[in-house]
């Protein structure tokens, strides 16, 4: 009668960051989108330290993390390439706890395997097999978000962050603010 100490479900798992590396970025949005249930989403600006010091991720860091640690399998788009080594450098700066062992599961590396298209990006993949559009993204709403704090810029990439976690495309969500 035992209970395992993490769900034994899965959740879809993406990040939007300021740059592409863990030294010279910081964390804008996270989306965790545990299977039948409404998107998590973690906004770097609904954190005080988002008007003072933008660089302290610290908060942000360890929300996205106690959550993720919750849940066994996390599949996400070249998640073992970005997603989940920048969460973790992020982790090991700010003296986090390191993730537990999780299975994970990359689409990225799936279509890499099986799949000879001419590109394995979400947006490629998502127009050849007719499951949607992904939209582009844009450099200056990343910049406008990460450093002006415009809310308008981010209300748009929190919404790109909950379509990569989004299996079905095609319904509206609401979504819960950490």
């Amino acid at each position: 009668a035992m209970r395992p100490s993490v769900n034994l479900d899965f959740v879809c798992f993406d990040i939007e960051t300021s740059n592409l590396q863990a030294d010279f970025s910081i964390f804008l949005t996270a989306c965790i989108k545990p299977y039948g249930r409404e998107p998590i989403v973690f906004r770097a600006d609904n954190y005080p330290e988002w008007e003072t010091d933008r660089a302290n991720d610290y908060k942000i860091t360890r929300a996205i993390a106690e959550e993720l640690r919750k849940h066994a399998i996390v599949i996400g788009h070249f998640s073992s390439g970005f997603d989940v080594p920048f969460l973790r450098a992020k982790m090991t700066k700010h003296g986090v706890e390191p993730l537990p062992l999780m299975f994970g599961i990359d689409t990225w590396r799936i279509a890499r395997q099986n799949f000879q298209v001419s590109s394995r990006r979400l947006k490629n993949l998502s127009k050849f097999f007719d499951i949607g559009e992904k939209e582009l993204v844009e450099g200056n709403v990343w910049m406008e978000a990460a450093y002006n704090g415009n809310k308008e810029a981010m209300d748009r990439i929190v919404e790109h962050n909950i379509k990569d976690t989004r299996s079905d495309m095609s319904h509206e969500v609401t979504v819960q603010y950490v």
